[in-house]
């Protein structure tokens, strides 16, 4: 979200602050709004795919009160 929340280690840019979770997601959907299974805002997606380690797919989203603070608005 901010400077603050990336490191970059060998090159490649480390997130501090995402939240993992399974979801299923592909190229496109970055911005994104993820909810909850109650369909409660849980925050906005970053990146993931599909794990042919896991067999099943991996999201990263920043969380809602991370995005919100950052862009300085509340949810309505």
């Amino acid at each position: 979200m901010g400077k603050e929340d990336i490191a970059i280690i060998d090159m490649h840019p480390l997130y501090k602050g995402l939240t993992q979770t399974d979801y299923e997601c592909q190229e496109g959907d970055s911005g994104g709004v993820v909810y909850s299974t109650s369909y409660k805002t849980v925050g906005m997606h970053e990146g993931g795919g599909y794990s042919t380690f896991t067999y099943k797919y991996i999201g990263y989203y920043w969380p809602a009160s991370t995005v919100n603070s950052k862009l300085g608005v509340t949810r309505y």
